[in-house]
């Protein structure tokens, strides 16, 4: 059996070796009978010819230990050894056969492990694609791929692991959007459960205005709002979202400038909303004054429209242009007729701030307090109880910051003043040019003594003092402070 074995294997694999693969030495040995098989420890082995001119070599019959043999004398033989059925498997009682399969032995370079094109998934989370990458000629399976952040490996092809879904917010399906005038700013909100590639999706907006608008800033979770002027009438609105992953740039990755790049991008189709309607309506004629009617939008609704109202300025309120070195601003404003509400406009050029005014009767009143030095504009708004409104006009104030510090005159005691009594008042006058209230210390020799940070501007203020050393010169002042960095003592 075993020389008709090698004859055969001589006939199939010389020729296939050198018309395939041609000749590459030592990287083919063709039997050739030439010698009796030999034992190299465990391998029975046979004696051949290089596929590149009759240099012996040496290739492997049997690997006895397989077939549970030890390689004796040129054969694969059962002995006493480790290899004897006798002493591996002394408990089986029952033996059984497989079926008979026929192999061919080919003498070459390689031979593949896979089909040319053939995917598998490594795991649930990378696929590999089957192909000669080194070019030998053969085919094995390619690096493996990790698939996307939400994707897993089925069927050899990375898949979305969950479908990927846009959900419309508003407006409601079916449901009117109330204006009081010939169109309205609605806003259109939707949101998705993934971030498609370049977080952008596409809006189809159709009514009696058509059109198509890219959306940017889409992640997941994100409730998205686009604001669209609409005219009086019917709509229907949808949302087109891509796949979270684009192909090309999901190679590129992947194959990290390989050449050839063999990579199956992950496939998904777009994903598509929900197609809700909606209305634009307008409110006038429902018989309420409401959905921000007014008698000028909609006197059927909201009656005639009174006498023109409009707001002005009042004293004590800055003139325009005024420059002062106070920090605070008294804005005083005046109606035509009772305010239902104002507001002032309020703040440096470019970043005023809209504040509510303290609004009774046709007048409305707000104190701007700490002021830092600098140029303010501001203006009021507001309306009266008809919902008609009005704006005054934007006026500038100027504030420096207050430099000049307070003047203290000490009334008593005198300079060089003696006294047998243990008991000393102390008594000043501190006047300020703008702040009420200031912050006075008694200094006695260098310490402080007493304080009031309750110094009311221009009143005389005392402090009554005792336990002073007895028969020394004491010295005393006073030092008061409309604010942290403005002081001056007496």
């Amino acid at each position: 059996m075993r020389v008709a074995l090698l004859v055969l294997l001589v006939a199939f694999a010389a020729p296939f070796a050198q018309a395939s693969y041609g000749c590459i030495p030592g990287y083919g040995c063709i039997p050739t009978n030439s010698g009796p098989p030999f034992c190299s420890g465990d391998m029975l082995m046979g004696i051949g010819s290089d596929v590149c001119g009759g240099i012996q070599c040496n290739y492997v019959l049997q690997n006895c230990s397989a077939i549970g043999r030890a390689c004796q004398n040129g054969a694969c033989v059962l002995g006493s050894g480790v290899y004897s059925p006798a002493s591996c498997m002394s408990n089986i009682t029952v033996a059984n056969t497989s079926e008979r399969r026929t192999f061919t032995f080919i003498s070459g370079i390689c031979m593949s492990s896979c089909t040319n094109g053939a995917k598998q998934c490594l795991n649930n989370s990378a696929e590999q694609l089957c192909g000669d990458f080194n070019n030998d000629g053969c085919y094995e399976w390619g690096t493996p791929v990790g698939c996307p952040a939400g994707y897993s490996c089925s069927g050899g092809v990375c898949n979305p692991g969950s479908a990927n879904t846009i959900t419309l917010v508003s407006p409601p399906h079916g449901t009117s959007y109330s204006t009081n005038a010939s169109s309205a700013d609605v806003p259109l909100r939707f949101q998705t459960n993934y971030a498609p590639y370049g977080n952008v999706c596409t809006l189809t907006l159709n009514g009696s205005l058509n059109k198509t608008k890219t959306i940017s800033g889409i992640y997941s979770g994100a409730l998205i709002a686009d604001i669209e002027t609409l005219a009086v009438g019917p709509y229907s609105w949808n949302v087109s979202c891509p796949c979270p992953v684009d192909p090309v740039a999901f190679c590129n990755a992947a194959c990290a400038g390989a050449t050839p790049c063999f990579c199956t991008p992950p496939t998904c189709a777009v994903s598509y909303s929900q197609n809700w309607q909606f209305s634009v309506a307008n409110a006038c004629g429902n018989h309420n004054c409401d959905q921000g009617e007014s008698c000028a939008s909609c006197p059927g609704d909201c009656g005639n429209c009174p006498p023109s109202f409009s707001l002005s300025f009042v004293y004590p309120t800055p003139s325009n242009g005024t420059v002062q070195s106070a920090n605070w601003a008294l804005i005083n404003v005046s109606g035509t007729r009772s305010v239902s509400s104002v507001n002032i406009s309020f703040g440096p050029s470019g970043s005023q701030a809209a504040l509510p005014m303290a609004a009774w009767g046709i007048s409305a009143m707000r104190n701007m307090t700490a002021l830092q030095p600098g140029t303010y504009l501001y203006s009021a708004y507001g309306c009266d109880v008809f919902r008609n409104c009005s704006q005054t006009e934007t006026r500038v104030l100027t504030v420096t910051g207050d430099t000049t510090p307070p003047t203290i005159v000490l009334h008593s005691p005198s300079d060089s003043y003696s006294s047998s009594s243990s008991l000393v008042f102390f008594n000043f006058t501190a006047t300020d040019n703008s702040a009420s209230v200031l912050d006075c210390s008694l200094y006695v020799d260098g310490s402080v003594w007493a304080r009031n940070s309750s110094t009311q501007n221009g009143t005389p203020t005392w402090f009554a003092l005792n336990n002073f050393s007895i028969n020394i010169d004491h010295y005393w002042n006073i030092t008061c402070s409309d604010a942290p960095s403005c002081a001056c003592g007496g």
